[in-house]
């Protein structure tokens, strides 16, 4: 089911609108934020609320899909629902505040950053944009491009523990890897 421009952006906003209570931050992505003139599906990045968020957003999904739509994926990190009365698919990215990866009785790990810039980036796509330019800036420079992540600076020894981790926000995720933003319109190849 494809929606003109105007009609997903209307829909996508009442979708925000609804998931706020449980959210510190809601952003639309996808084909709306690069203003195609017709969209297939809503994207929206979230941010939940740290303590609330969580115990909330499982109700407000069940409501954008009562009593017509469906719960099609309900990970941690994604879902994917069909809205109730439409049926327009809307998939909902899940950023996180930061966490620690690899911790255990030996080493502290390293830290990952809160994420909510990397996945505006990627979840705005488009995905040819993603594979030709952020995947090629980023190996041009000895980096990786984690569509979860962001930008992964490896280390100097083993590169398996990452020196930085840029994920937070993604103009700066832009200015490392082109050296200035590229507004989502221009996303396309």
């Amino acid at each position: 089911m494809s929606l003109p421009l105007t009609q997903a952006r209307k829909l996508a906003d009442k979708v925000v609108e609804e998931l706020l209570p449980a959210c510190e931050r809601v952003e639309i992505a996808g084909s709306i934020r690069r203003e195609r003139p017709e969209c297939g599906d809503i994207d929206l990045v979230l941010l939940p609320h740290a303590r609330t968020g969580e115990v909330l957003l499982p109700d407000l999904v069940k409501r954008l899909i009562y009593p017509d739509g469906k719960l099609e994926t309900d990970g941690r990190a994604a879902k994917r629902l069909r809205l109730r009365k439409n049926g327009v698919q809307c998939d909902l990215w899940i950023a996180h505040h930061g966490m620690h990866v690899g911790a255990d009785m030996f080493s502290s790990g390293y830290l990952v950053p809160p994420n909510f810039g990397a996945l505006m980036a990627t979840y705005t796509g488009s995905m040819s944009h993603n594979i030709n330019r952020l995947i090629t800036a980023a190996k041009r420079q000895g980096w990786k491009w984690s569509p979860v992540q962001g930008i992964v600076i490896p280390g100097p020894t083993d590169g398996a523990s990452p020196v930085e981790i840029v994920s937070e926000d993604e103009a700066e995720i832009f200015r490392r890897l082109f050296g200035s933003w590229i507004t989502p319109n221009k996303r396309e190849t």
